[in-house]
């Protein structure tokens, strides 16, 4: 009888035990105890940022852009957008964007465009580096 108590409390504590287990997913670091936050792995972080960055040089420099730089950014900037949705609303001009290049072959990006890549190099890749909890909407 004393035996099976004991086996009961050690499966007791092995159970409430929370290991802590990071996977990555397609990019994203996820931490799945208790806190669940996804955020950003940093070579991700580092290469999108550069991406940006180069874009927004080409702005500067031409003020056009390519379709497939574009199409290339977009699609890494809908990552961010799906996992922080209040990128989302900045995001759809970077979508109207690419789907005029797509059209044209390049672009130009008007200043507020262009005013949304710095927000989403200043913010939103920087929160999603930094991680953000599942289950509550991202406090910024």
């Amino acid at each position: 009888m004393l035996c099976n108590k004991l086996l009961a409390i050690k499966k007791a504590l092995a159970e409430g035990t929370l290991t802590k287990i990071m996977r990555t997913v397609l990019g994203w670091l996820i931490d799945t105890t208790r806190a669940l936050t996804i955020g950003l792995t940093k070579d991700k972080f580092v290469a999108w940022s550069a991406d940006i960055k180069r874009i927004l040089h080409k702005c500067a420099c031409s003020h056009r852009v390519s379709y497939d730089n574009l199409k290339m950014l977009v699609g890494c900037l809908q990552h961010v957008a799906n996992v922080l949705v209040p990128a989302n609303h900045f995001f759809s001009h970077l979508q109207a964007a690419e789907a005029r290049a797509k059209r044209y072959r390049y672009t130009h990006l008007k200043a507020f465009k262009q005013d949304n890549l710095h927000l989403f190099l200043q913010v939103f890749l920087v929160k999603a580096q930094a991680g953000t909890n599942m289950n509550l909407p991202p406090d910024f």
